[in-house]
């Protein structure tokens, strides 16, 4: 994936949005807002929650990994 972002491409990765982190986002990521329109959160933590996400880059120096998240707008 490292060699694809590096040449300017994008990957779209499932991720487990449960363990799902953004240190940029305005508002935490939380793992019930990837629920369908109409299901209701029960308010306890899945152990998996699949979700994709665009990942666009990274920093190896820092170990961070740059993702766009569609469930949010910032």
């Amino acid at each position: 994936i490292q060699n694809h972002l590096e040449q300017g491409h994008v990957a779209i990765v499932l991720v487990n949005a449960v363990v799902l982190v953004c240190e940029l986002c305005s508002t935490p990521v939380k793992y019930c807002c990837f629920l369908p329109v109409g299901q209701k959160c029960f308010c306890r933590k899945p152990d998996y929650q699949g979700h994709f996400v665009v990942v666009c880059g990274f920093n190896r120096k820092t170990g961070s990994i740059f993702y766009n998240n569609p469930a949010y707008s910032d």
